[in-house]
């Protein structure tokens, strides 16, 4: 099967596009919106449409949901029903996929609920400083912890935390 992927930067990108290929697909990428974030739909359009006509694809994927590549992939007559394009086996993969994600990203939403709690506790009460752990996976996220001075000031700005309250951060313990 061809697919084509329209990427914006996702971080599960690539390795949805490596099960892709796994699984024996094609895969060629539309990367605009990975190099310039001011993108305009007009301009997107305008790329899907001239990919669509140099080549022929069976599907176009993307993480998000552009309403202009379904209704493009609606006038070209790509096929919209997933479940008659992909086989049990790429359907299987996907939700492997998707079931990897769910068990890095909940653990990492888990704990940075419990520390925001512990921060907000510690400003309730007067403290001064309030030391919490960095997320599990940090790799997987951009400045998730605030460990640096410029991010405790985002993060407090961010949770509308007094700036008097000094953060401390330590490694995770699993």
């Amino acid at each position: 099967m061809n697919i084509l992927c329209y990427r914006y930067g996702s971080i599960v990108e690539p390795d949805i596009i490596d099960g892709f290929k796994e699984l024996g697909n094609q895969v060629s990428e539309i990367c605009l919106e990975i190099y310039n974030k001011n993108t305009t739909p007009l301009e997107g359009l305008t790329a899907l449409k001239d990919e669509l006509m140099r080549h022929s694809y069976d599907f176009v994927f993307s993480i998000n949901f552009y309403p202009f590549i379904a209704e493009v992939c609606n006038l070209v007559n790509i096929n919209e029903d997933i479940y008659g394009i992909l086989t049990k086996m790429e359907i299987a993969a996907l939700v492997i996929v998707m079931g990897m994600q769910f068990a890095v990203y909940a653990p990492i939403y888990k704990a940075d609920r419990a520390r925001l709690d512990k921060v907000r506790k510690a400003e309730s009460e007067g403290k001064s400083e309030v030391t919490i752990q960095r997320l599990p996976y940090e790799g997987y996220l951009h400045a998730p912890s605030p460990s640096e001075e410029i991010w405790e000031y985002r993060y407090k700005l961010f949770y509308n935390i007094s700036q008097d309250l000094k953060i401390k951060v330590v490694e995770h313990k699993y």
